[in-house]
């Protein structure tokens, strides 16, 4: 008798973890469509800003379009 009722209290304490483990699913995401969501190209202003920004947000925007082509 004693074995089984320490046999019930090592299953008792083991199914909540197990119901843990099935809370923890993840679901797959492609980082890229949700980067480039959020990612939008940034405008300037070509007589307002000065040659190293504009330069610096054209570069900006080129990387951001190759990588969310």
């Amino acid at each position: 008798m004693l074995k089984s009722v320490k046999r019930t209290s090592i299953v008792l304490s083991v199914l909540p973890m197990l119901g843990l483990l099935g809370a923890c699913k993840t679901t797959p995401t492609t980082g890229t469509d949700d980067v480039c969501l959020i990612w939008q190209p940034i405008t300037y202003s070509a007589s307002g800003d000065t040659p190293r920004t504009v330069d610096e947000i054209r570069a900006l925007n080129a990387r951001r379009d190759a990588y969310c082509k």
